[in-house]
């Protein structure tokens, strides 16, 4: 499960001393075949396991709210097929009423244009506050990416993956 849904709470934080959280929802997060080992129920529990383990991590930094980047690298149209949505749907509807204010702000990178038509459908789950701290960079302005993430937290805070001198996150 985890190398189908890859999250990794870094050692860093951004300039607001936000926890920086990384989750890679790309090509390789394919919840169909998932579904054929586990249920849409469990996944739920799962993200709710994640909320709080990383409320244990807002403890420890001394926060209150995190900043989630998504890396959607390899994003297609097909990974946005019915099952997606049911997940997702129950996914973001357990984090609203069981984690409220706990987004600090969210970037996704890599985005391809037709996350843009998935986002039109995901954001008429959220309330306009949410979507307000939401940010999108296209996958093809990998310079606009940097600087984001220049804007978001220093060098030191963020994975060598992501253009800092931070540890790298685990595959």
């Amino acid at each position: 499960l985890q190398r189908t849904l890859p999250v990794s709470y870094g050692a860093g934080c951004d300039r607001k001393g936000h926890p920086l959280v990384f989750k890679h929802f790309g090509a390789q997060c394919r919840l169909k075949s998932l579904l054929e080992h586990t249920s849409v129920q469990h996944l739920t529990r799962y993200n709710a396991w994640l909320n709080e383990q990383l409320t244990l991590c807002l403890r420890d930094a001394g926060a209150s709210r995190w900043t989630i980047v998504i890396d959607a690298l390899g994003w297609h149209v097909g990974l946005f097929d019915s099952t997606a949505l049911r997940v997702l749907k129950h996914m973001s509807e357990i984090d609203a009423n069981h984690y409220p204010e706990r987004l600090a702000s969210m970037i996704i990178i890599n985005a391809p244009p037709m996350l843009a038509g998935a986002w039109r459908v995901i954001r008429t789950w959220l309330d306009e506050a949410t979507r307000a701290k939401i940010d999108f960079v296209s996958a093809g302005a990998p310079e606009q990416a940097r600087r984001r993430l220049d804007e978001l937290a220093e060098a030191s805070q963020r994975p060598q993956q992501y253009g800092g001198t931070g540890p790298a996150l685990a595959d």
